[in-house]
């Protein structure tokens, strides 16, 4: 295991030889989101948030890997601009996948709403990974139709788990 969903820290790997799987959930719930393969960057915008790690990395096919401590990945990030501007477009693409598969929290609530409003404040403000389902709009009915409550009793916050 490389690194494990909610480990506070960790180094950014770049593998070299090998396979990991990314893994995202736990128990019978735990699936598969991605394999990284020989030249992959693991790292997710969470080395420069300090939020907790969203996946778990577990080691497929032996290999070898190289490791840099994420305080010189940062320094680097800094000092060389263009590898920067490029390491953070991916990293901000990838965080935009792992949002599109509804990881994290889910936020439903009414546009209208003020306490929704603050739920979702809290959550940019705090880095929490989230997403927001306006129950106002028409298309999202189907969706709502599965939440294990009332959708009328917003805001609602859904975890991973239901």
């Amino acid at each position: 295991m490389l690194f494990r969903e909610g480990d506070t820290t960790y180094d950014v790997m770049v593998l070299l030889d090998g396979t990991v799987a990314v893994l995202v959930g736990s128990g019978e719930r735990m699936r598969e989101l991605a394999i990284q393969r020989p030249r992959d960057l693991m790292a997710e915008l969470n080395i420069l948030t300090g939020q907790r790690v969203h996946a778990t990395g577990v080691v497929r096919e032996a290999g070898s890997i190289l490791v840099v401590p994420a305080d010189e990945f940062r320094a680097l990030l800094g000092r060389e601009l263009v590898f920067g501007d490029f390491v953070l477009q991916t990293l901000f693409r990838r965080r935009q996948a792992i949002e599109r598969l509804r990881m994290g929290i889910q936020i439903v609530g009414s546009r209208f709403d003020r306490d929704a409003h603050r739920l979702r404040e809290f959550a940019a403000r705090n880095c929490v990974l989230h997403t927001w389902v306006d129950i106002d709009e028409p298309r999202r009915e189907r969706l709502l139709a599965l939440l294990p409550v009332d959708p009328r009793e917003s805001p609602i916050v859904l975890f991973g788990d239901g």
